[in-house]
Order: C-alpha cells, then sequence, then structure tokens
C-alpha cells in the first residue's frame, strides 16, 4: 500500500474513532487512533487472527461497503 494510501486510511480512522455519535467513545477510540494508529500494520497479527476476527472483518467490509453505496463516506 502506497504511503498517499496509508496516510488517508489513516485520515478516515481518526475522523471516525473522533465521531462515532457517542463522547464515551469519542474519547476512547480518537485518542487511541491518534496515539496508536500510525503503527498499526494492515494485516492482523497471526496470534489475533480467529474466526472471530475473520466475522469482524467480514462484517466491517460488508457494512462499510453498504454505508458506501447510501452516500456515506
Amino acid at each position: 500500500m502506497t504511503d498517499d494510501r496509508e496516510q488517508t486510511r489513516l485520515a478516515r480512522a481518526r475522523f471516525r474513532a473522533w465521531r462515532r455519535g457517542f463522547r464515551e467513545a469519542d474519547l476512547v477510540l480518537g485518542p487511541f487512533v491518534d496515539s496508536v494508529g500510525p503503527s498499526l500494520t494492515v494485516p492482523t497479527p497471526d496470534e489475533h487472527e480467529t474466526p472471530v476476527m475473520g466475522k469482524i472483518r467480514d462484517f466491517m467490509r460488508d457494512h462499510v461497503a453498504a454505508a458506501v453505496a447510501e452516500g456515506a463516506g
């Protein structure tokens, strides 16, 4: 992945982390992405690559695709 694409994805993650719709999540997810986001790698580490992680990834892929199709983004 190019640096530009990585920066764009990080910027989107940061924006969404700070604007989840309820303040409690904003206060947790926003600072997390600000401090840890730049160091995150794209692949899931082997120790966390579980069937549940796959289900979460599949759900998010489909959820985001549906949201984008409805005009979000």
